[in-house]
């Protein structure tokens, strides 16, 4: 199954906020073709997948979000409409996308000489229906924020002590307003409470600037989402230095049933991180 199946696969799923697990059997089917792989659930519906590398170093993080948006009500369709199109894949992309392209590393860790990977896939980063639709959440999303997800994966690696480099979070933006494109955001530290380190600030130029040369131009944007929670709870006490990018495709028209993202803007991504994967270093510790 390559990346877009992958991708279309996913969306086909109803995987609403708080019904995260929807996916599981999916990502279970996958998670068995890889060897000496470790999967944990983490609170409630969040993943942590290691994956073990054929490079020596730290682990680098791959994350996206498990939850959709529910268009549809209660009585939503079994399966997603979900397709190819005219350069396009159609449907709920958000955050199809991301899932798919860090399943579609899980997989391609077998025949790649990668380091070691932490995948990292969390429930509710979406707001839409806590917001304004609760009913359709479980126990109407009582206790629940947009972004708590990320932040239990945070707590349990570093209670673990499962620190990566690196996160590589993959989601879609709507900054192109219906034009192709890629964005990175970079700045998990702007508005949010803690202030970066000169260290940390290298650190993610340097990561930043890795991307800019394999594909140029990236826009270089912000905006909340898991990210910034993966960038402040792992930063913000000073104890590591981690640079937590963003790495987004253009999507259009967004928080809609008919997402469209284009083919190019995914496989661009795709040789992005294989790159990244294969050959980044930091020039100093």
């Amino acid at each position: 199954m390559d990346v877009l199946d992958l991708i279309l696969n996913v969306a086909a799923i109803p995987s609403f906020s708080t019904y995260e697990e929807r996916l599981y059997p999916l990502i279970e089917r996958l998670v068995a073709q890889v060897e000496d792989i470790e999967v944990t659930r983490i609170f409630k519906n969040n993943l942590v997948i290691e994956v073990p590398g054929t490079l020596a170093g730290p682990p680098i993080a791959l994350a996206a979000h498990l939850d959709k948006i529910n268009h549809f009500g209660v009585d939503f369709p079994e399966k997603l409409t979900a397709f190819r199109e005219n350069g396009h894949l159609v449907g709920l992309m958000d955050d199809a996308v991301g899932l798919g392209i860090c399943l579609h590393f899980m997989l391609r860790s077998q025949s790649e000489t990668y380091p070691p990977l932490l995948i990292l896939l969390s429930e509710m980063e979406e707001s839409a229906n806590l917001r304004n639709s609760p009913e359709l959440l479980r126990d109407r999303g009582v206790g629940l924020f947009p972004g708590i997800g990320a932040k239990r994966i945070t707590k349990y690696l570093r209670k673990n002590d499962l620190i990566p480099s690196v996160v590589l979070n993959i989601d879609v933006t709507p900054k192109f307003r219906g034009k192709s494109g890629i964005a990175i955001y970079n700045r998990p530290w702007h508005s949010d409470n803690f202030t970066a380190k000169s260290k940390l600030v290298e650190r993610t130029r340097e990561v930043v600037n890795f991307l800019k040369h394999q594909h140029h131009p990236l826009l270089i944007a912000d905006a909340y989402n898991d990210y910034r929670i993966y960038g402040k709870y792992f930063n913000r006490d000073h104890q590591y230095y981690i640079p937590c990018i963003a790495i987004e495709p253009a999507i259009y028209p967004y928080h809609q049933p008919n997402e469209q993202v284009f083919v190019k803007d995914i496989q661009k991504i795709v040789t992005m991180i294989d790159v990244f994967l294969k050959k980044f270093q930091f020039d100093k510790d």
